[in-house]
């Protein structure tokens, strides 16, 4: 499903696309995932909080970058979050390196599940060419995310 500001009655008008949203809100309020899991990929921004789109779902993951306008909206994100009571978790995106800038740890703290390494077969929308530590970090971010969503144990039986 495809929604939100694009249509072209709204790109050329001084109307708000913000109505748009509203076939999302209201059929992920009535959907029944048979156990599976449903991910809203939204536009860099608060966008999507300010429209309360989030308020049904199980938990809001920020990507964020270290550079303050990114960790600003991460910052604005988490306080929305937060005052929802929505688990709120942050990936670290285009990571160099391992180590966690002191910043990025600062605002993140322990909701920060994982890292994507920069890697130039993502930005060539080249997923063939992904080097195989970007997909190993992204499923342990799956795993890590499951995990405290409560979706899955990780612990041994």
């Amino acid at each position: 499903m495809v929604v939100g500001l694009g249509d072209e009655d709204v790109l050329d008008s001084p109307l708000c696309g913000h109505g748009h949203i509203a076939p999302l809100k209201w059929y992920l309020s009535n959907l029944n995932t048979h156990g599976t899991s449903v991910i809203i990929d939204s536009v860099a921004g608060t966008d999507m909080v300010n429209y309360n789109l989030y308020q049904g779902c199980d938990a809001i993951v920020c990507v964020v970058e270290n550079h303050r306008n990114s960790i600003r909206v991460f910052q604005q994100i988490q306080t929305v979050a937060d005052r929802l009571g929505t688990p709120f978790y942050g990936i670290w995106n285009r990571a160099k390196g391992v180590e966690v800038p002191e910043v990025l740890q600062e605002v993140c703290g322990d909701r920060l599940v994982g890292q994507v390494p920069l890697d130039e077969a993502i930005e060539d929308f080249d997923y063939g060419m992904l080097d195989v530590r970007t997909t190993a970090q992204v499923a342990d971010i799956w795993k890590r995310l499951l995990q405290k969503t409560g979706k899955i144990s990780l612990q041994p039986a």
